[in-house]
């Protein structure tokens, strides 16, 4: 092979296609079969990553989020989310699905919308969001996590930096660790080494046959290489619940499907439910919810939102070979109705409770030691005390609308928060900060509200918030508080009760 010689003034100098052929065959000699790399088909180059990467590329978002600072501008958020529906529902953390004045969610083919919540479960720290498109979008295939295998592949996609669809890969470096966050109690999470920044969270973590295990959430601040993704198979226990669709939008089917298998088979029919009435039985496979197709439990869940009580939906199931098609008339979700007085005052009724349990017990059957009333829901009322007691908090909550609230409880070391007899939060946890949340349909007005809490030593934390019709997420302020009076006041013994539990 002859190669131009600089220094050799009786060669003429090639030009510039002469020089490119000259070195493809100086790479040709290194690299076999890299000559044609330059053609992106080639089969050297086109690895069964690379496709993997093509294939799932359209399937995952860019989130960012605009909340405006006091002194004027916006905070600048981005994360990362899932495909799970054609119709463009998104799948995410509750910390990057924020509530702000303005959000845009980036396809992969750099079109741009804005998104809206549909629920939430910070307790999980997943949520759901959707986008509404022309087109029908990519959805990601859900996968499974109990099988996971130490070791094996792992590949992630997301907005790293805003550095939009970047992908990175590692392994599967271990399973069932608990999460580094305080505002997190999950206990089986996915660690893997595949790097992760800010801005990866909420993005899918797919396994080598592109099936998304996990969801991203976080990575160790202090180390390299060890970061955290919620396993999949929590997001399918879980997402009924987040979800809850016949109790957000007011309706009633009666219907339960399995989320965590590969088709939508009915697990359970409401005796005397709109679906029982229809015909539908425990074992049917539901292929179609009026317009939308439903492969799997989470397609089936999806398929629910949004539809209102009075109205027929179409269902199609399939029994055995045969194939059925009902029409159901969805009834009116039960409301709890308000049972407030004209004769209720601000402030809620507290007591606290001395003692060393393990767990929260059952403060109705033990003797306060102390009473009074209070304007908010804090553990500060008992300022004599810093650990080893139990608050209870008994008045009336008044909600402005009919509607579906949702109720947080952040505490340490245990929590629970009743409406009426009903318990609508239990944040049992006592292995430090955790978050628990729920949902009940409320008449406008005023309802008995109960809220317990356990401290035991060390940090202690409780913060009581809500979110509904006309109410953005909030901790439940004073105005929103209300008693009878009470015919007992001043101290009371303290209990010998010690491990009774609610």
């Amino acid at each position: 092979m002859r190669f131009w010689n600089p220094e050799a003034s009786s060669q003429k100098r090639p030009g510039r296609a002469a020089l490119t052929g000259v070195l493809a065959a100086v790479i040709a000699a290194a690299w076999p079969g890299a000559v044609h790399g330059s053609d992106a088909q080639n089969p050297a180059r086109r690895t069964e990553l690379v496709k993997l990467v093509e294939r799932l590329a359209p399937s995952v978002v860019n989130i960012t989020t605009f909340t405006p600072r006091k002194e004027g501008g916006a905070y600048v958020d981005r994360g990362t989310g899932a495909i799970i529906h054609r119709a463009g529902y998104i799948l995410t953390n509750s910390h990057v699905a924020k509530w702000p004045v303005k959000n845009l969610v980036t396809l992969r083919d750099k079109s741009q919308h804005s998104y809206r919540l549909v629920a939430a479960m910070p307790s999980a720290d997943l949520a759901l969001i959707k986008i509404d498109t022309k087109a029908a979008l990519v959805p990601v295939k859900i996968g499974r996590s109990n099988d996971l295998m130490i070791g094996e592949p792992v590949l992630v996609i997301g907005n790293p930096r805003g550095h939009a669809h970047s992908v990175t890969r590692g392994i599967v470096s271990a399973v069932g660790r608990r999460s580094p966050s305080p505002q997190w109690a999950i206990d089986d999470m996915i660690q893997t080494d595949a790097p992760l920044n800010p801005g990866n969270s909420g993005g899918p973590l797919f396994n080598a046959v592109g099936e998304q295990i996990g969801v991203v959430a976080q990575r160790r601040e202090d180390s390299q290489g060890i970061g955290y993704a919620i396993p999949i198979d929590l997001v399918r226990r879980t997402f009924p619940a987040m979800l809850a669709p016949e109790m957000r939008f007011g309706f009633f089917l009666g219907a339960e499907v399995d989320a965590m298998g590969s088709e939508a088979t009915v697990t359970k029919v409401l005796a005397a439910s709109p679906a029982e009435k229809a015909g539908i039985r425990q074992g049917d496979v539901i292929r179609r919810v009026g317009k939308m197709p439903v492969g799997d439990g989470f397609q089936f869940y999806l398929s629910l939102i949004d539809r209102l009580p009075g109205r027929a939906l179409s269902i199609e199931f399939k029994r055995g070979a045969k194939v059925v098609t009902v029409s159901p008339k969805l009834a009116r979700y039960p409301t709890v109705k308000a049972a407030g007085g004209k004769d209720l005052k601000p402030g809620i009724h507290y007591e606290g409770f001395l003692g060393n349990w393990e767990k929260l017990p059952n403060l109705g059957k033990l003797t306060p030691a102390e009473r009074g009333l209070a304007k908010s829901l804090s553990r500060s009322v008992l300022k004599d005390r810093g650990e080893w007691f139990a608050l209870r908090f008994t008045g009336y909550l008044k909600v402005p609308a009919d509607g579906a609230y949702t109720f947080f409880l952040q505490s340490d070391d245990g929590s629970r928060l009743h409406i009426g007899r009903t318990l609508v939060v239990d944040n049992s946890s006592t292995e430090g900060l955790a978050m628990a949340s729920g949902m009940i349909r409320l008449e406008a007005g005023h309802h008995p509200l109960t809220v317990s809490y356990l401290q035991r030593d060390g940090h202690a934390a409780l913060l009581v918030s809500y979110e509904g019709p006309k109410i953005l997420k909030q901790e439940i302020p004073a105005e929103a508080l209300f008693h009878r009076l009470s015919k007992q006041a001043g101290k009371a013994r303290k209990p010998k009760g010690r491990n009774e539990t609610e």
